[in-house]
């Protein structure tokens, strides 16, 4: 073995209080679908919850040529209410890009969608019901719209009236309103120069479209900007901002620890950036933003006369400090990590204490009696595997890395629970002289929107700009 490895036998104590001080850091998931969205409403003595989809979430490079929308009327048990009539309208950017009427005897509206640049949308295919003024599916025909609809990314906003329900001829005496907001994403392309050499970093928008991008190689700096109504009424209904930077693991000055990052000019905390580094190429770095941290951003950015008000601007800059624990999700998003060391450079020939532990993703419950193997490689070679058995949710490993696997070291917690999942991050072994390539672990954060977003991805494509 090219390392030494200990493993404490009496960790009762030192893990306990490690298991102990942990949990206040976890905080409920956000759920965000991005492509989808569902408001709850009272009709009459019923409550009903009206869905909405659009496939595909995301827009690949060659251009969209068919899509879908999804609409569902739906009753406490989560199941289609039949008969339902809607009238929909549907806006992008403030302009109306299709406004019918739509039925089903089902309850389940499902919208064929062939992305066509018009000024409004029209119903290209389907039969029309007289009675209801409503298009309808037929045995031979589907519903299917023309239309500037899947032909840009960014927010699409559904203002949905419910006009009839379990009957054709139970039309209520009011119409019930709701507006929903459905997400496609879109990646954008930008080649930079850092140090005379060149790379492709990406800003993939699961809001509205980006503009303004910038790289400053010296000061390792990203930056780039959105359109954003900070109106406060218009703040409250918004869910959350989703914005994902993609730089390769290639451009090692920016594959650090951490990163600070501000929207417009005000610091965000980091539970808000999150790091994904389970592609073993290309870092991905999540702004995740809800509701409430929106509100106190729009107060602060209120106070400062100089700060637009009319759109975000994202601001990402590496740095070298790491904040202890660093937490990051298993490839399936279902195992939560978390990981400190000490010292906080990992040096040759230099003992390194890292403190591991596990911890249900979902209820943020110690995984107890997990098992996982630690994997060292580089340059895809692996030179150290050890399996562990975390008791009591968490080991501690004493390691110390030999002179010939200084650089970039790849740190992998493998075969959790016996099972094809595992969890990924970059280390440096930083050789003892060069002071200007200090590089530490790195980890990564994957909520559970990250799940989603891996999804999408693995079906994506990109935009070069």
């Amino acid at each position: 073995m090219c390392g030494q490895l200990t493993i404490p036998i009496v960790l009762v104590g030192t893990l306990t209080l490690i298991l102990v001080s942990l949990p206040y850091l976890f905080s409920p998931a956000y759920s965000h679908g991005f492509d989808f969205d569902e408001h709850i409403a009272t009709i009459g003595d019923k409550s009903v919850t009206l869905y909405l989809q659009m496939k595909p979430g995301f827009l690949p490079d060659e251009q969209v040529t068919e899509g879908t929308i999804l609409i569902e009327l739906r009753d406490s048990a989560k199941k289609p209410i039949p008969h339902a009539t809607l009238s929909v309208v549907l806006e992008k950017d403030g302009k109306v890009l299709m406004s019918e009427r739509f039925h089903d005897h089902e309850g389940k509206i499902t919208i064929q969608v062939k992305p066509k640049e018009l000024g409004i949308a029209s119903v290209f295919s389907g039969g029309k019901d007289e009675k209801l003024d409503a298009w309808i599916k037929t045995e031979q025909s589907p519903i299917v719209i023309e239309g500037p609809i899947f032909l840009d990314g960014g927010i699409y906003r559904f203002k949905v009236d419910v006009l009839s329900m379990e009957t054709d001829q139970n039309f209520l005496p009011q119409p019930v309103s709701f507006e929903l907001d459905a997400s496609v994403s879109e990646l954008v392309r930008y080649i930079v120069t850092h140090s005379d050499d060149q790379y492709e970093l990406a800003v993939r928008t699961y809001y509205d479209k980006v503009a303004d991008f910038s790289y400053d190689a010296e000061a390792r700096t990203i930056s780039f900007s959105m359109p954003f109504n900070w109106d406060i009424s218009f703040v409250n209904q918004v869910k959350i901002v989703h914005e994902e930077v993609d730089i390769p693991k290639a451009l090692t000055d920016l594959i650090t620890v951490g990163y600070d990052a501000s929207v417009n000019g005000v610091g965000l905390s980091q539970k808000a950036i999150v790091i994904d580094d389970v592609d073993p190429d290309l870092r991905l770095v999540h702004f995740i933003i809800p509701t409430e941290r929106l509100i106190v951003l729009e107060k602060d950015i209120r106070k400062m006369p100089d700060a637009p008000k009319d759109r975000m601007v994202f601001t990402l800059t590496a740095k070298e400090t790491p904040n202890f624990p660093i937490e990051f999700f298993s490839s399936t998003g279902n195992v939560r990590v978390q990981l400190s060391w000490s010292p906080a450079t990992v040096e040759p020939e230099k003992p390194t204490k890292f403190i591991i532990s596990l911890w249900n993703a979902k209820t943020g419950d110690s995984l107890r009696h997990s098992t996982f193997d630690v994997v060292l490689s580089k340059d895809g070679s692996e030179f150290f595997r050890s399996k562990q058995n975390a008791v009591i949710g968490a080991a501690v490993i004493d390691y110390v890395f030999q002179p010939e696997y200084a650089g970039t070291v790849e740190f992998k917690i493998d075969k959790i629970n016996n099972k094809d999942e595992f969890a990924r991050f970059s280390l440096t072994v930083v050789p003892e002289f060069p002071i200007s390539s200090v590089f530490i672990v790195t980890a990564g954060l994957i909520a559970t929107v990250l799940t989603l977003a891996r999804f999408k991805r693995s079906f994506s494509g990109s935009k070069t700009s």
